[in-house]
């Protein structure tokens, strides 16, 4: 018996949510509609549906968008600090609106807070810089789209407890360079390389992989990069 292949998302230009610029820090929402009052329409998934403006202070931008993840009909909250780039917004966007609808599949249930940008610590949650891989004819290249995670959230996602959060924060340059070397067959050709390489087979070079699997990373960033 086989086990399932896990694919890679791979998000292109086309992927990303089309997000209107602005000089004000904002929180984007997707849901059942708008998650305020005083919430504006900012741009449009690529499935067509809206994308939600709510102004924010940048103080208090990562307890406002916990906040508003709990309002009901929340799908997914972006922190959009003032004058990030359109492009950077759409992909944290499109890869939260990804983030809903897949863990929906596995029966996971909650509101999904993505960055562009590491947003500050906040208490309860977890920062989850998660790697992907973005498409820029006619090469590819790899980037971090941060997640804000509640604590409770960890355990059915990983299924197990997280191990030391700081590492991927701390290496995830490291870790972007270790999935190129992948993608081009260059992994070291060590134990725990050849190791990786059969974890590849059926699965891809996600941080889930890296918390799943937390010595034999250490280990190869170690003997790779000599961190």
């Amino acid at each position: 018996m086989t086990g399932t292949v896990l694919t890679e998302r791979v998000f292109g230009s086309a992927d990303y949510d089309a997000v209107t610029p602005s000089l004000y820090t904002r929180l984007l929402t997707t849901g059942d509609g708008p998650p305020t009052p005083d919430a504006r329409l900012a741009g449009t998934t690529t499935c067509g549906g809206p994308l939600w403006s709510t102004h924010v202070t940048a103080a208090g931008l990562g307890s406002a968008a916990a906040q508003l993840a709990g309002h009901a009909g929340v799908n997914t909250v972006t922190l959009a600090p003032a004058l990030t780039p359109p492009p950077q917004l759409g992909l944290a966007s499109a890869f939260a609106t990804h983030l809903s609808a897949e863990r929906a599949r596995q029966h996971l249930t909650g509101t999904w807070i993505t960055s562009s940008a590491r947003p500050d610590p906040l208490p309860g949650f977890v920062r989850l810089p998660h790697l992907l891989t973005v498409t820029t004819v006619p090469t590819s290249q790899d980037t971090v789209v941060w997640e804000l995670m509640a604590h409770a959230a960890i355990p059915a996602w990983l299924d197990g407890p997280l191990p030391e959060p700081l590492f991927a924060e701390i290496h995830h340059d490291a870790l972007l360079r270790l999935r190129a070397a992948a993608r081009h067959g260059h992994l070291p050709e060590t134990a725990e390389g050849r190791q990786l390489g059969r974890l590849l087979r059926d699965r891809y070079l996600s941080l889930r992989l890296v918390y799943q699997h937390p010595h034999l990373f250490t280990t190869l960033l170690c003997t790779w990069e000599g961190i």
